[in-house]
């Protein structure tokens, strides 16, 4: 845990933030390396998941898991993200373009 970093966005201080958050006792992880969105006029949705390539080298996609949000939510979502994403860059160097990696992994060999 030492080289995670938590930036969240709240009129509260990060200390107070640790005071009020809780895990639940249902909490559980999903992996992502796949993400479809889908916009509305009052929400966007999430659908997370998985895809990997079959043995045959087609491409298997697993949606397991959707999450909801507001799109006021969700803008400030991309704002953090942009922040998390910009602070892990700094310190780790650039991240890889997904859509080459996923080309070589499905490319016939």
């Amino acid at each position: 845990m030492s080289d995670e970093q938590a930036i969240v966005t709240s009129p509260l201080s990060e200390e107070e933030m640790n005071k009020r958050t809780e895990i639940a006792e249902d909490f559980y992880t999903v992996y992502c390396n796949r993400l479809r969105i889908v916009a509305s006029p009052i929400e966007f949705r999430l659908f997370v998941g998985e895809h990997y390539p079959t043995a045959s080298r087609e491409l298997k996609i697993v949606e397991n898991l959707s999450i909801t949000m507001s799109p006021e939510q969700a803008k400030a979502s991309f704002e953090l993200l942009g922040k998390v994403i910009a602070s892990y860059e700094a310190k780790f160097g650039p991240i890889r373009d997904l859509s080459k990696i996923l080309q070589e992994k499905l490319s016939p060999e």
